[in-house]
């Protein structure tokens, strides 16, 4: 399972819009977790992979600021990258941990 949060640019400069994607979501109870940890976040798409029946779920909320969003990330449990501007991608600090996750 892999996070991924982007910035998406809006009309307001003020606007800190994002979202984020969670991919190769294994089975409806992870996926039911997934959107406990996303409480509060607007689901924006859905995609299923036919061959390992896996699902991807795309969110979408506003913050304040980036650094609204960063202590945000500290509570998702999982591991969560940014895709920056420039298509660099780095990761974030979260509550995740990979001893729990085995």
């Amino acid at each position: 399972m892999k996070a991924t949060i982007w910035k998406v640019l809006t009309e307001k400069e003020d606007e800190f819009r994002y979202k984020l994607q969670v991919e190769r979501i294994p089975g409806k109870r992870v996926e039911n977790r997934v959107k406990k940890a996303l409480k509060g976040w607007e689901e924006a798409g859905y995609g299923y992979y036919t061959n390992k029946k896996e699902t991807s779920l795309i969110f979408a909320r506003s913050f304040n600021d980036k650094r609204a969003m960063l202590e945000w990330a500290k509570t998702f449990p999982y591991e969560l990258h940014e895709k920056t501007p420039r298509e660099r991608v780095k990761k974030i600090k979260t509550s995740y941990n990979p001893k729990e996750a085995k």
